[in-house]
């Protein structure tokens, strides 16, 4: 694969020097507005640039053996709750100054990249405590280790412009994965009220930076919708009645993907109407089937 270059047709964008117009955020994109105005010759940069996501694997694996250690019927429910927070916090440390030992500035991904990986953790503390399964666990245990290893990888591709179709609905899919268990617990009526508000309410946030980034969204904006979008759901798992956790989990999930989509739409100028349709058509077939599974 041959190296290719870009460069800036305006402030804060980067394009393929290909022609293919891949945009290029963060650091990667205001280096090369920098550059541009400079007079400097194009950035090269491939994906041989990007450290391999070995060392966040071994991440992640450690994570989740630190996770086991403090589940809640090992600590207990609030001791437990605290640990399994500070342990979300230190991982995205860990991510972020990992990262900016070994990342050309570039292509560094951004602070946004460790809101899944964290999130993970708290998907896997639910997990643990919900159900004893091995299979189950180990099914969790693995999607922490994918989304520490895999995230901050993909942020790299990202910001070289080699992200594709594949690549985001991977991330997409991860996202979904994590934030099931979660809502599960914020659906539950059988935890107290800050169990349920710090698991569900916090993976939301988390999963809901994660994917509105994605969508090249701005940060600021990002985090704003991110916070009206978890305390909605966080509201709505409070106050509903009657319907067993796995059918109230289902609805937040399809009520998350609905306001995210309008979220995004939102922030898309004249596309706004074009994604609101495709995030509609996707809940309603996930409306349907919920209905197709209760009945």
């Amino acid at each position: 694969m041959g190296v290719q270059g870009r460069w800036t047709d305006a402030p804060g964008r980067a394009v393929d020097s290909r022609g293919g117009g891949h945009r290029v955020r963060g650091h990667a994109a205001r280096a090369d507005a920098a550059r541009a105005a400079l007079g400097l010759k194009p950035h090269f940069d491939t994906p041989a640039d990007i450290p391999p996501p070995v060392v966040h694997a071994a991440l992640g694996i450690a994570a989740c053996a630190l996770g086991v250690l403090v589940r809640p019927e090992s600590l207990g429910v609030a001791p437990s709750v605290i640990a399994v927070t500070a342990l979300a916090i230190g991982v995205g440390a860990a991510i972020l100054i990992y990262d900016r030992l070994v990342y050309p500035i570039e292509i560094r991904p951004g602070p946004e990249s460790v809101a899944l990986p964290a999130a993970s953790m708290i998907a896997f503390a639910v997990v643990l405590s919900a159900t004893t399964s091995l299979p189950l666990r180990v099914a969790a245990g693995i999607v922490v280790a994918l989304a520490i290893g895999a995230v901050p990888y993909l942020g790299g591709l990202r910001a070289v412009g080699r992200e594709n179709t594949t690549m985001r609905l991977v991330r997409d899919a991860l996202g979904v994965i994590v934030l099931a268990p979660a809502l599960l617990a914020a659906a539950s009526l059988d935890l107290e009220t800050p169990v349920r508000l710090a698991a569900g309410g916090g993976a939301t946030l988390l999963v809901t930076v994660d994917a509105l980034c994605v969508e090249d969204l701005r940060r600021r904006f990002a985090l704003i919708a991110a916070v009206i979008l978890s305390a909605t759901l966080s509201a709505s798992a409070l106050i509903a009645h009657g319907a067993s956790p796995g059918l109230g989990a289902g609805l937040l999930l399809i009520v998350w993907y609905g306001l995210r989509g309008l979220a995004v739409a939102s922030a898309a100028g004249r596309r706004g109407v074009t994604l609101s349709l495709e995030y509609l058509v996707v809940v309603v077939v996930g409306i349907v089937a919920l209905g197709v599974i209760d009945g």
